[in-house]
């Protein structure tokens, strides 16, 4: 091929595979080869996403050598399949490192995975309005319907004044 040398084929092959879906076919010196890039099927186990766990779920995160500290007047706490659920209410205070949020009431969904390095805590948390009130003005995450997420490895604190079982209704 007069003008073409055969690394650029190559990498126009290479970016049509990439680019153009889960398998590609090229020209390659007259002749017609096919490379599907699709590795094989794994198990896959089909998990109803309703927001009540975090079960079947890995944060795509690594974690962070911080402790969780939660605190609030009033804790209705229960257990949805392996995730440990929490409804705060009044002055909730929730720690993660140097972040500190407040809010009048907070729905947690916490769960412990086992890991090679040992058990590490995926962390969501939805705030109907928060603040951060450690942070300078424009620095920290404050407003309406506000979710945070974490991985960490330290330890998970809970102080509340009431301690009660749910769910509650929402």
């Amino acid at each position: 091929m007069p003008g073409i040398n055969r690394s650029s084929i190559v990498h126009a092959a290479i970016a049509a595979v990439l680019f153009g879906g889960s398998s590609g076919t090229f020209a390659v010196s007259g002749g017609v080869h096919s490379k599907d890039v699709d590795p094989p099927a794994s198990k896959t186990t089909e998990v109803q996403i309703d927001g009540r766990s975090l079960g079947g779920f890995v944060l795509p995160v690594l974690p962070v050598p911080h402790d969780l500290r939660i605190s609030a007047e009033q804790t209705f706490e229960w257990t949805v399949d392996d995730t440990k659920r929490l409804f705060l209410k009044g002055d909730v205070t929730i720690e993660i490192g140097s972040y500190d949020f407040r809010s009048a009431s907070a729905v947690v969904w916490i769960n412990r995975l086992p890991t090679a390095d040992g058990l590490v805590t995926q962390f969501a948390a939805w705030f109907p309005s928060v603040s951060e009130p450690t942070r300078r003005a424009g620095m920290g995450a404050s407003g309406r319907d506000v979710l945070i997420t974490s991985c960490l490895d330290g330890e998970v604190k809970l102080s509340t004044v009431v301690l009660d079982q749910g769910p509650t209704r929402s």
